[in-house]
């Protein structure tokens, strides 16, 4: 008999009155001489919210330092020398040490922006119809910075060019 009591308790997941959830029906009642075990269905319950917080923390953290940039952007505007804005000019950021091309065309106003420059050195070509070709070297992107550089072009044929330093 006390067997099928046990195997009902288990079945039906609950104690009788008076025992924990964690004990038979033939073990004697816990006096207060003797310390008192934690049900582990609590232990089991209380270690998974546990760690579903610690893992939901987890995330977000790992979310936040997965969302911080270290490319940077350069926004150039290109004038004439009388600083009107030079339209539809081509200009090109090219990283010095691997040789890679980051190419545009400036917009109506004369201003273009090349986003997600990786940190390193930079030089840069401009292009304009009825103007010299504009190169600058020696520019130095760093990490997740907003650079403005002007740049002004000069009238002449597409054969010269003007070199800054």
């Amino acid at each position: 008999m006390k067997s099928t009591k046990v195997v009902l308790y288990v079945i039906m997941q609950r104690a009788p009155k008076g025992l924990s959830c964690c004990r038979t029906a033939w073990e004697k009642p816990l006096t207060s001489v003797r310390r008192r075990r934690s049900c582990p269905r609590k232990v089991l319950a209380s270690w998974e919210g546990k760690t579903l917080r610690r893992i939901a923390i987890i995330l977000a953290f790992a979310c936040a330092l997965q969302a911080q940039e270290f490319r940077s952007t350069l926004t150039v505007k290109a004038t004439d020398p009388s600083s009107a804005a030079v339209p539809n000019a081509t200009v090109v950021a090219i990283k010095s040490d691997t040789n890679a091309r980051f190419p545009t065309v400036s917009g109506a106003d004369g201003t273009y922006t090349i986003p997600f420059l990786p940190p390193g050195p930079y030089g840069l070509t401009a292009e304009a119809k009825g103007f010299k070709k504009y190169e600058q070297s020696g520019i130095h992107v760093a990490s997740d910075v907003k650079i403005a550089q002007d740049i002004t072009l000069s009238v002449g044929g597409a054969t010269e060019s003007v070199i800054a330093f």
